[in-house]
């Protein structure tokens, strides 16, 4: 929406009506760990990787690509930790997603 495209969230329970093309987003990876050892230091990382496939109605692939991030902490006590490193990673997934959503190559698939 943040780029000029009209959104509408559709699941299962919710199917649209008129179908165009979908864009579907995958959780391919959501890996987060910390190590406790060095407490209060605890650090902690992980990575996010989320693909985005747009299909037309009769579910031809028309764009497919994944983008990945990763997040890191070292938080004292660990309140923090998984908070921080989530967070950092989500950022650096969704800024990417913007970025390709921004481009030719996904408008023209999305529009197709």
């Amino acid at each position: 929406e943040s780029i000029g495209y009209q959104v509408t969230l559709v699941d299962s329970a919710h199917p649209v009506l008129n179908p165009s093309n979908t864009l579907k987003v995958n959780i391919k990876e959501f890996y987060f760990k910390n190590y406790n050892w060095l407490w209060p230091i605890v650090p902690t990382w992980g990575s996010i990787e989320l693909g985005l496939t747009i299909e037309n109605p009769d579910g031809k692939v028309l764009y497919e690509k994944s983008f990945h991030g990763g997040g890191t902490s070292y938080c004292l006590t660990g309140e923090c930790a998984f908070g921080t490193a989530t967070k950092e990673a989500m950022t650096e997934v969704l800024n990417k997603i913007v970025e390709e959503c921004s481009g030719e190559e996904f408008h023209h698939a999305i529009k197709t």
